[in-house]
Parts: structure tokens; C-alpha cells; sequence
């Protein structure tokens, strides 16, 4: 795990009012950079979240473009549980439209998504053996731009 990446977190939160540590671990093939939320008040964690994980993800974003590439793996900014809820959610909201793809047999366009969550939608779809005979695209531009799960051409 890169400690340059944890460091660099943990000068942003401090700069940004957080005196707070970050854990890092590897998990399934990822870096994981926890931000340790006992140190922080709920208002704060609130804040760190932001709507919809939007603060989170831009953490993400930023740490990604810094220190991950092609060559190392993605790095994942967790605070309080976020990331794994979050997960959880989009997995239901997946299962949810493939259903709706096999029992229509007609496309499921979801509504806007933060990339990071579009990326882990895919993800869902392309890894897991549950979505076999499911594809998804993405459609639209910036702050529109949605999901598309379609049945796979025969």
C-alpha cells in the first residue's frame, strides 16, 4: 500500500479542519484508505460524507488521480461504514434492474449516478456470475450521465 497515499489523506483532512488518522488496507485488490470516524463528531462525519457520498467520492477521485493508474490499484476512501452501505445499496439497486432487463426484456435506464457509483455498478455486472447474460453502457454527459443495462446480444 502506498504510505505517500494515506499521508497525503491524512494532510488533506488536517488542512481542511480534520485532525484525524487513516487506516489502509488492502482488500480484494484495492487500497483501502480508512478515515478513522471515532476521532470526528457527527456533524463532521456528515460533512466528510457530503450528499450522497459527494465529498467522499471527490476524495476518492482526487487520491486516485495522485497515486493510482493503470499499473496499481484503485484506492478507496472509507469513512463510517460509507463505502460498504453504499455497496450494499447499489448491489439491491442492480438486482432491481436486472430484473426488470429479464422480465421486460426491454433496456433499464437508472437514474443519474456519481461515477463512482456507475463504476461500481459495472462492476457488479461484469465480475459477478449473477448478470451473465446482462451488459451495461453508460448514456449522457457530466451530472446526466446513467447506466444502461441491456440484455447481451445472442
Amino acid at each position: 500500500m502506498s504510505i505517500a497515499a494515506k499521508q497525503w489523506l491524512e494532510e488533506v483532512l488536517d488542512l481542511a479542519g480534520f485532525a484525524v488518522g487513516v487506516e489502509n488496507q488492502s482488500i480484494d485488490g484495492q487500497e483501502w484508505l480508512t478515515i478513522d470516524s471515532q476521532a470526528l463528531t457527527p456533524g463532521q462525519v456528515i460533512t466528510l460524507i457530503g450528499t450522497d457520498g459527494a465529498a467522499l467520492d471527490a476524495l476518492q477521485y482526487l487520491a486516485n488521480e495522485a497515486f493510482a493508474g493503470a499499473a496499481k490499484p484503485a484506492i478507496v476512501v472509507e469513512l463510517d461504514g460509507y463505502r460498504q452501505k453504499r455497496s450494499t445499496e447499489l448491489k439491491i439497486i442492480a438486482d432491481r434492474a436486472a430484473e426488470h432487463v429479464r422480465s421486460t426484456g426491454t433496456s433499464y435506464e437508472m437514474p443519474p449516478l456519481s461515477g463512482a457509483a456507475r463504476r461500481e455498478l459495472h462492476s457488479f455486472f461484469e465480475a459477478s456470475g449473477d448478470y451473465p447474460d446482462l451488459t451495461t453502457t453508460s448514456r449522457g454527459l457530466d451530472a446526466d450521465r446513467r447506466l444502461v443495462v441491456e440484455l447481451k446480444s445472442p
